[in-house]
């Protein structure tokens, strides 16, 4: 059994799937699964239980995958490490995001390193963000870029920036009413409306538990997503009130834009950190990552229209 064996085993046990993990691997289904039998055969032991097309780690495939991820990561160090004694500077950084921050940050991220550090290669996979820390923790990624509360045991966090949510609505929503010339507006107001939220398995619930726990009462939930997108498609089409963050103000053309305002008296922002395992020492390209990450939260936000 050697890297690829165990790069294999680990692509079938977070698919679930021979056919959805050849195609993750870019090889064929015949492949593959020869390959898994090659490694039982070696091992005496099968590695899944196959109940229809589902596959299903047995005992001794979890202790490969445990012990395997460490293995990859090592060997990923150690190969860093060499070219380095080489005289060759080449570095990976695997870097883990969410669709929408990679959509709003990774641009100007690379950007940079492919003109100041064009030794450095970023391997950027966009993850849901509950998945984030646990691939992180698991040896699958480098960081992170995410919410930093709450926090995963197994990482540590440094700060890059800070989000602001808001009370969003349609334009037409008799809520705008009672909003102050400041565009702030009173929490309490919404104790009848109906909101879109984040699911319990997103990094924004917590905020949002505690936002309304502050304010006194439950609110109406009509319907929850773990994507700021849904949200915000909802909210244009008119159908309930949302939070949202403040990268999300200009996403929208003038005359779909809905109304955002500050809520009163509530501290609804949250700390952006990037998260790595508990002990690891930054590199110095890892330290121009957190630089030039916490530059693009400045710049955006610069670029957020006025609410």
């Amino acid at each position: 059994m050697d890297f690829k064996d165990i790069s294999y085993i680990i692509a079938v046990v977070e698919h679930q799937s021979i056919s959805q993990a050849a195609r993750s691997l870019y090889i064929s289904q015949p492949a593959l699964s020869q390959s898994i039998r090659k490694t039982e055969l070696e091992l005496g032991k099968p590695l899944f239980h196959r109940i229809g097309r589902a596959m299903t780690p047995t005992a001794a495939c979890q202790m490969i995958v445990a012990s395997g991820r460490k293995l990859l990561l090592e060997r990923e160090m150690l190969l860093n490490t060499i070219a380095h004694l080489q005289d060759e500077p080449h570095e990976v950084l695997r870097l883990g995001m969410s669709s929408f921050y990679c959509r709003h940050l990774l641009p100007g991220i690379l950007q940079h390193f492919q003109q100041h550090f064009p030794n450095v290669q970023l391997d950027v996979a966009e993850v849901k963000s509950y998945e984030l820390e646990r691939r992180v923790a698991d040896g699958q990624l480098d960081f992170c870029v995410l919410p930093v509360y709450p926090m995963h045991p197994e990482l540590e966090y440094t700060p890059v920036g800070v989000e602001n949510i808001y009370l969003c609505m349609h334009r037409s929503h008799p809520l705008n009413q009672l909003a102050e010339p400041n565009h702030t507006i009173n929490i309490q107001y919404t104790r009848e409306e109906g909101f879109v939220l984040q699911n319990s398995v997103a990094k924004a619930h917590s905020l949002q538990e505690r936002l309304f726990a502050y304010a006194g009462f439950k609110p109406h939930i009509i319907y929850e997503s773990s994507t700021w997108e849904v949200a915000i498609a909802f909210v244009i089409s008119g159908i309930g009130i949302s939070l949202l963050p403040d990268f999300m103000l200009g996403d929208q053309p003038e005359e779909e834009r809905p109304c955002y305002y500050r809520i009163q008296n509530i501290d609804t922002t949250r700390p952006f950190g990037l998260g790595y395992r508990h002990g690891a020492v930054l590199s110095p390209a890892a330290e121009e990552l957190v630089k030039v990450i916490r530059s693009e939260f400045s710049r955006l936000q610069s670029r957020v229209p006025a609410v």
